[in-house]
């Protein structure tokens, strides 16, 4: 894992000022987590000597940029850089390929930037106070660098609540923001400017037959395993019984040696509807893979969600992460350091049903009807009425010009925002909400769509630091060849969409490309188990309590932002209505409400990890302490 890095730009006795480069490698502080950078600039000149490279995660292409420049393949990475940089400038940001935040500075110059990767699955929060721009990679970092705590975002805190995710640059604290990816932060003299060094940019499909395409993705994926297996050692894989991560197996294992990789998998012997226990077997006869295997039972997902905000100041996206947190912290201690797994690979392979949009805008609304009849999820007899539901909802909503939608927002307000809003936080969620935002980007529906789900939306939703400080939280590195690989978005993103509609089976081209790696009864299975039932057990079950007495509080921080009345019918719930929509609701309103307190009450997250049921904290405007009563 990345050495934590910490410094300052700038000349105030306050703040940590390296006297030269090779000072900044060493310096670490026990207060900073894994691959962190937390810097503050003024413009001020930092020191006089060479060039000051930072650097939070992984250059993925070292070897062929390497050859590019005539340096040795040792090199390290930001030794590496520092030399792209002497020869490209900023241009050599087009070049570099992984995750990354990276501070490029020179001190003679004057002059530098701080950069995010394409994908943003690396990046910098900014704050500018005080006549200077603080940045940090993790935003925890960055709270606690600035001079005073920043307040909650209003409009950020009800998104949040309402979709789970916010818009792209927004942060849940007033005044950060997250520095989109492909972009960089320009550093001169004593200013500083915001500008896109990279974007998506539709360039119309070829015509690669089936065969071909299979074949390049193949090539793509074996690419992005060996750039995240390579000098690491015995690496781990989180394996089910699905698809994608049994895809990632086999590719591994053809890389690696024999007994440099380990398979960690979640088992489920008390719910057989959610077992893949035999899947699992399946893989592993097939792959040689020694498999680790951990049981899991009814258990409260609370606590793993209060961790998580204590160690990164952010509530979780999602509960799900409680059951695999215990496996990774296996593995860690089995001496793994780095876990692959197969997320994002339904997103990257599945089809773009907008295409729908494009034929009805040439007039074809024969071709429409046809590519719906082959839409995956629908089998192979679909129903007229199934069909004309998707050239409805996929055709002619997509086709529709993105200002009809606000205006149909504006007429028809109340029907777009949850009931149990207060008005005013109604209205800060109407204004700032822009579903079809997609639609801005320039290229047909099919590829606008794509590109904000596989650039855009995965920012928004803070899916790349999630997974991130998941891993980290357990003592291990996670990587993610399907999810943050730009080769593979690019491949994705000029492959014809029509090739992704087979109706018997999503994902055709990605299967076809594991043909004869993955034993069939993994690759040709489109079903998948609904483990959200998990968490709607939890918080139905052990963490009830909890959750009632928080939300039951007379004085609980929610109450500024949701009417109460709604809340307390979702607690009394009977127990049909007791699904995962409900346990979506119910973990948003319960982690927000425990981020809430935490801002004014820094001791409020262990004592409910302390006291277990007997929760107490908070605060209120005036910052007295407060329990939480039923």
């Amino acid at each position: 894992m990345s050495r934590a890095i910490a410094g300052v730009f700038g000349s105030a006795a306050e703040t940590y000022r390296p006297a030269a480069r090779r000072a900044l490698a060493p310096h670490a502080s026990g207060d900073l987590g894994a691959s962190s950078i937390a810097v503050a600039w003024t413009g001020d000149e930092l020191a006089e000597g060479s060039l000051v490279v930072l650097l939070a995660g992984r250059i993925q292409n070292r070897r062929s940029l390497a050859a590019e420049l005539g340096a040795d393949v040792e090199l390290g990475a930001e030794s590496l850089v520092s030399l792209a940089f002497e020869r490209w400038g900023e241009d050599l940001l087009a070049r570099l390929r992984g995750s990354f935040g990276l501070v490029v500075w020179d001190p003679a110059a004057r002059a530098g930037f701080l950069a995010a990767d394409q994908l943003g699955a690396r990046s910098f929060f900014l704050c500018q106070s005080g006549g200077r721009l603080w940045f940090a990679t993790d935003v925890r970092e960055l709270v606690r660098l600035l001079p005073s705590r920043p307040q909650p975002e209003r409009r950020s805190v009800v998104q949040w609540l309402v979709d789970g995710y916010l818009e792209l640059g927004d942060t849940l604290f007033e005044g950060v923001r997250r520095l989109e990816g492909g972009h960089l932060v320009r550093l001169a003299g004593d200013r500083w400017q915001t500008v896109a060094y990279w974007r998506p940019s539709f360039v119309p499909p070829g015509k690669p037959t089936v065969e071909e395409a299979v074949a390049e993705i193949g090539a793509e994926l074996l690419r992005s395993v060996r750039e995240r297996t390579a000098e690491v050692g015995t690496t781990g894989i989180l394996l089910s019984g699905g698809f994608d991560s049994s895809t990632v197996a086999a590719t591994a294992r053809r890389l690696e040696p024999a007994g440099e990789l380990r398979a960690y998998s979640l088992v489920y012997p008390d719910r057989p509807e959610l077992d893949e226990s035999a899947l699992i077997d399946q893989v592993a006869a097939a792959l040689g893979l020694p498999v680790e295997r951990m049981p899991v039972r009814t258990s409260g997902v609370l606590a793993a969600g209060l961790e998580f905000l204590r160690a990164w100041e952010l509530p979780a996206v999602t509960p799900m992460f409680a059951f695999s947190q215990p496996l990774l912290a296996l593995a860690a201690g089995q001496g793994i350091v780095v876990m692959l797994d197969g997320e994002g690979g339904d997103e990257l392979f599945g089809c773009s049903p907008y295409v729908l949009a494009d034929r009805l805008l040439r007039a074809d609304v024969r071709g429409a009807l046809a590519l719906a009849r082959r839409y995956p999820y629908l089998g192979l007899a679909p129903s007229q009425r199934e069909v004309w539901g998707l050239v409805t909802d996929y055709g002619l909503k997509g086709a529709a010009p993105h200002g009809f939608h606000r205006a149909l927002r504006k007429v028809l307000r109340r029907r777009y925002a949850p009931e149990w809003l207060r008005p005013a936080e109604a209205r800060l969620y109407l204004d700032a909400r822009d579903t079809w935002a997609w639609k801005r980007l320039p290229g047909p529906r099919w590829w606008s769509f794509l590109a904000d789900l596989l650039v855009f939306l995965r920012q928004r939703l803070g899916a790349h630091d999630f997974f991130r400080q998941r891993s980290a939280l357990a003592g291990i590195e996670g990587r993610h060849p399907w999810f943050d690989d730009l080769g593979l978005v690019e491949l994705v993103l000029r492959l014809p969409p029509e090739l992704t509609f087979q109706p018997s089976l999503d994902r055709p081209l990605a299967r076809a490309a594991a043909a004869g790696v993955v034993p069939d009864a993994v690759r040709l299975r489109n079903e998948k188990p609904e483990f959200g039932q998990l968490v709607v057990d939890a918080l139905d079950g052990p963490d009830l309590g909890f959750v009632t007495r928080l939300l039951r509080a007379r004085d609980a921080e929610i109450w500024r932002y949701v009417k109460p009345e709604p809340v307390q019918a979702l607690l009394e719930a009977r127990s049909e209505s007791r699904h995962i929509l409900w346990a979506r609701l119910l973990w948003r309103l319960v982690t927000i409400e425990s981020w809430l307190r935490a801002q004014g009450d820094p001791d409020f997250v262990q004592r409910a990890l302390d006291e277990g049921t007997a929760v107490r904290g908070g605060r209120s405007d005036a910052g007295r302490r407060r329990a939480v009563t039923s």
